[in-house]
């Protein structure tokens, strides 16, 4: 006779995966192997995803916002090796939401490139064009300041946010942009470090990266130092 889990442990298994429960966890908690949870989830995600693809069509949403969730599987990219499986690493899920009713008509995990968003689109509707193009500017612009981390700190860098910084001084704003924040790894003295580039009105951008080292602990304490030694002419380590 099969051993079939009754529905009451099914709905506590995957309420606990639903609530980002280790699957660990929930193997102490249930007293569910771990194997069969893993196989449960696997199935009630496909069921979820069938249930979307039917349901969510035709829909009257007026203003979509996407989000971005990091994850691995296996272990993290920077831990991966050339032996390790291609599946293991940062894997990330990008969510496609309605501003007015939350519903989330739509998502897509994979890797963190161009690649995933023109899958994206060509699967559902909700990704122009013109939003595969810049994707695909802006994974171009966080490789070259990554090959730029490392060619000035002699470190791997991984990326981990986007923060929009806008400096104003006497009312008046003096800088204003995005800055690409990286683990370091194996740098001697700082964790993290700063990164973005400008425009100088010649045919090269200006990029900069600042360490993150006390006093700096944020990107607008990042930006600061940077206005201040490119005022007093010297310090922040930069590359045309």
């Amino acid at each position: 006779m099969a051993n079939v889990l009754s529905t009451d442990k099914q709905i506590a298994v995957i309420s606990a995966l639903a609530e980002g429960s280790s699957i660990r966890s929930i193997e102490r908690i249930t007293g569910v192997h771990r194997d069969t949870i893993m196989r449960l989830g696997v199935r009630v995600g496909k069921g979820c995803a069938s249930l979307l693809d039917a349901k969510m069509r035709n829909l009257s949403c007026k203003q979509l916002q996407f989000d971005e969730l990091w994850g691995f599987i296996g272990k993290k990219e920077r831990h991966c090796t050339p032996d390790d499986s291609l599946g293991f690493g940062d894997v990330w899920t990008f969510c496609a939401i309605d501003a007015d009713t939350k519903i989330v008509p739509s998502f897509k995990c994979g890797k963190r490139d161009s690649a995933l968003l023109l899958r994206w689109q060509r699967e559902s509707n909700v990704i122009s064009r013109r939003s595969v193009i810049l994707w695909r500017r802006r994974c171009t612009h966080i490789q070259e300041l990554r090959e730029i981390i490392r060619r000035l700190h002699g470190a791997e860098a991984t990326h981990v946010e986007s923060v929009a910084v806008k400096e104003t001084f006497q009312g008046k704003t003096v800088w204003e942009g995005i800055v690409e924040v990286f683990d370091l790894h194996g740098h001697p003295k700082a964790p993290r470090v700063y990164a973005w580039s400008h425009d100088t009105g010649g045919p090269k951008k200006r990029h900069v990266t600042v360490l993150h080292v006390a006093p700096i602990t944020s990107a607008v304490e990042a930006v600061r130092a940077a206005i201040v030694q490119e005022f007093r002419g010297r310090g922040t380590a930069e590359e045309s």
